[in-house]
């Protein structure tokens, strides 16, 4: 069901991976200032620009839940469309994300990912060519114009916020000492005593080696993640905590034998554990409770995207391009949704859950 089918999957994307699935636009969203000329697709007048089109199409990824085949260009444009539509049924139902929202969810967002990942997110978007406010627009807005169309009169209270945090202190809040480093993985023992001599002695630096190493997952060596430096978030990561654990930063471990090769670390920086306070905390706890809230009522989701059809089939929507004349046709005519079981409610992730588990 096209669009639809987007309604129900639109909150599961996040941090910089959502702008290649979710976005609409490189440009500061969808203003009356933008001329239509160039539009590849209008929505109630609102034009999709070429430009904001062609970013979609070189970031874009196909989306692993949908496991029907269909065409770059169509699946970039009803990205595009969707999210468009469910901004603007969230405007007129007077629901839409002020820009404080929207500023305040990324705030959010850059200091989860700052819990998890060794790279800001401000620096995450900007590998892939992506502004802040590219990002607001093109996915933090249609996310939460989504998420407050569901939650449309709930609520969460003070008191609601400080339960969860009590309750969730030590699951989620309280973050182990941990360590950002560097890697190089070889195939033998001799190999790598033969680099780490040279890195000790000066002679060549720990980068020089990087392209030498079986493991190219980062140009840099760099684990994404944060590695967990406390025996309980160890788990089999227990050798390689012991060699960070015996270096400080800037230095280069030992080579020790990790998972069926030779590794040599270099530790980058050291954090302290420490507990994520209530205030940093709220704005996450607010929409994770949110989001239970949608999950509890199964047919408020179902309401909501019967709006969401309804809304669809009533706007004009314009697709210039004859090649997506049949998509043009399946937007303005939908079929009817085959039945859904009404026991399981749908599953949002919109605040990415913290994790402590590292991924070498």
């Amino acid at each position: 069901m096209v669009i639809l089918r987007r309604f129900a999957a639109l909150l599961s994307c996040s941090a910089v991976l959502c702008y290649a699935g979710c976005g609409h636009g490189s440009n500061s969203g969808h203003t009356g200032a933008q001329s239509a000329g160039d539009a590849v697709a209008t929505v109630n007048g609102e034009p999709i620009t070429r430009a904001e089109f062609d970013t979609q199409m070189e970031n874009y990824t196909p989306d692993p839940r949908n496991p029907v085949a269909v065409p770059t260009g169509r699946a970039v444009l009803e990205r595009l469309i969707s999210n468009l539509l469910v901004e603007q049924l969230a405007a007129q139902q007077k629901v839409a994300p002020t820009q404080a929202e929207i500023d305040d969810e990324f705030d959010n967002l850059a200091f989860q990912t700052s819990l998890t990942n060794v790279k800001t997110l401000e620096d995450q978007l900007d590998a892939v060519g992506v502004s802040d406010d590219e990002y607001k627009q093109s996915t933090i807005k249609p996310l939460l114009s989504q998420l407050k169309l569901l939650t449309k009169g709930i609520t969460v209270s003070d008191a609601d916020v400080q339960n969860y945090y009590d309750q969730n202190k030590e699951k989620t809040f309280d973050q182990p000492a941990r360590a950002h480093i560097k890697r190089i993985v070889l195939a033998t023992k001799a190999q790598a005593d033969a680099v780490y001599q040279q890195i000790k002695s000066g002679s060549k630096m720990f980068e020089d080696f990087l392209p030498e190493s079986v493991m190219h997952d980062s140009p840099t060596g760099d684990i994404s993640s944060w590695v967990p430096l406390d025996a309980k978030h160890a788990g089999d990561l227990q050798i390689l905590i012991n060699a960070v654990n015996g270096v400080k930063t800037g230095e280069t471990a030992l080579p020790f034998l990790f998972k069926g090769a030779y590794w040599i670390v270099k530790l980058v920086e050291k954090r302290p554990a420490e507990l994520v306070p209530l205030a940093k905390a709220k704005s996450s706890i607010t929409f994770a409770l949110l989001e239970q809230k949608a999950q509890s009522n199964p047919a408020t989701f179902v309401a909501v995207k019967q709006q969401v059809r309804e809304f669809q089939i009533k706007s004009k929507i314009q697709i210039p391009e004859a090649r997506y004349a049949d998509f043009l046709q399946e937007l303005q005519h939908p079929l009817p949704d085959a039945p859904q079981p009404t026991a399981a409610p749908p599953t949002f992730h919109v605040v990415p859950q913290a994790s402590q588990k590292a991924h070498p």
